[in-house]
């Protein structure tokens, strides 16, 4: 059996925005993050944030604001 080109091309549209589609009425697709960076669970600092959650996103104002480098 042959499977004609605009059938699949047909196919990968639908499954790809239908998919994206589902995921967002589902409320699973984001494109957007908070930037809240992890918290320590545990010990001397817990509750506060942890500075290898930084990522490249992160401006500097965003993470002067957050306070994660506090000094103790």
């Amino acid at each position: 059996m042959k499977i004609k080109m605009h059938i699949i091309a047909i196919s990968v549209f639908v499954i790809l925005f239908g998919g994206m589609g589902i995921a967002m009425a589902t409320g699973t697709w984001s494109t957007s993050s908070d930037k809240v960076p992890a918290t320590y669970k545990d010990g001397a600092f817990a509750g506060e944030y942890n500075p290898e959650d930084i990522r490249g996103s992160y401006t500097f104002e965003e993470v002067s604001t957050l306070r994660i480098f506090q000094l103790h």
